[in-house]
């Protein structure tokens, strides 16, 4: 019987070491990680941005990452 397509990713990805990635990979992972911080950074005094930041600091514990303190 054919495996599913998301059991044969789930294998991949939990088999899946760093030493696995090739180094544009790492590269361009870290590229878009920078491009995420610098846009939440560069975003927060806007409109969207507030409300991100409030949503952060009045959402449930338990549905938040943990960064930073409440």
């Amino acid at each position: 019987m054919a495996q599913h397509i998301t059991t044969i990713l789930a294998k991949f990805s939990a088999e899946l070491t760093y030493e696995d990635l090739p180094p544009e990979v790492v590269h361009e992972a870290k590229r878009g990680f920078l491009d995420i911080v610098g846009c939440a950074v560069g975003s927060i005094d806007s409109a969207k941005g507030k409300i991100a930041a409030r949503l952060r600091v009045e959402s449930a514990p338990e549905s938040t990452l943990g960064i930073g303190a409440r």
